[in-house]
């Protein structure tokens, strides 16, 4: 199993896409840590270094949803997944290497989107005269539960590059949930209640943004829960299907 993990991991950081995303997460996320104290230091509202870490979650979760999503689906259009197969003939490890890397990668690109933003903010603070406010805002444990959730929607990811064996639908698949899925199934259901279940909104209590009455703790078995069966699905269809 080491030798399929070096490998996974070998073949992202191989493709150009790696460094680029590497590279936006930070520039992005280092202008939003200096946007964020300048516009602290101009308003006079107090600015907390967890809220800032805690600010680039979104983005970092994005661009790590990419980065798997060109991991899995993208063996299937560029047809490497045979070779991956013929020299790890069980798949079901292949799946398992595949999601842990891709987990791994989503959590270090929001941890390191964090701590660039971080820096960011100290330094413009330091620039502008300012310092950091203690407490108030975001804390350190909604920080640490942006990098789990990234993790989760990673391998999720994964799950799904492999459930449409395309890149380009797979995003699609995404955003189109994300912007249009979550807010139409409420209404489809009848119950705005409905809407403080889907997984932005969980993955949103868990790291304390908005004013969902989810716990975090709810939210984060829920979001476990939708991870579990979306890549139960992806696994009986790798485990049977054929791979091309």
């Amino acid at each position: 199993m080491t030798a399929l993990l070096s490998s996974e991991a070998l073949k992202l950081r191989t493709i150009r896409l790696f460094w680029i995303v590497i590279a936006v997460t930070v520039g992005l996320s280092g202008t939003i840590g200096f946007a964020a104290a300048k516009i602290s230091a101009d308003t006079g509202d107090p600015l907390s270094p967890a809220s800032v870490a805690a600010a680039t979650a979104q983005a970092s979760w994005f661009l790590g949803i990419v980065l798997a999503v060109v991991a899995s689906a993208g063996e299937f259009q560029h047809r490497t997944i045979r070779p991956t197969l013929l020299a790890s003939p069980r798949r079901s490890r292949v799946l398992v290497a595949k999601s842990l890397v891709s987990s791994a990668c989503g959590a270090t690109l929001v941890a390191l989107g964090a701590l660039t933003a971080v820096t960011a903010a100290w330094v413009t603070n330091g620039v502008l005269g300012e310092s950091f406010a203690g407490g108030g805002g975001a804390s350190w444990w909604h920080v640490l539960g942006t990098v789990a959730v990234g993790a989760v929607w990673s391998t999720m990811a994964v799950a799904i590059g492999v459930l449409t064996r395309s890149i380009a639908i797979a995003i699609a698949a995404v955003l189109l949930w994300r912007f249009v899925g979550e807010g139409v199934v409420p209404v489809v259901v009848g119950g705005d209640e409905i809407g403080q279940w889907t997984p932005t909104s969980l993955a949103d209590s868990v790291i304390g943004i908005g004013s969902s009455p989810v716990t975090p703790g709810a939210a984060a078995l829920a979001l476990a829960a939708y991870t579990v069966a979306v890549c139960g699905l992806a696994a009986i269809l790798f485990l049977k299907r054929d791979p091309t």
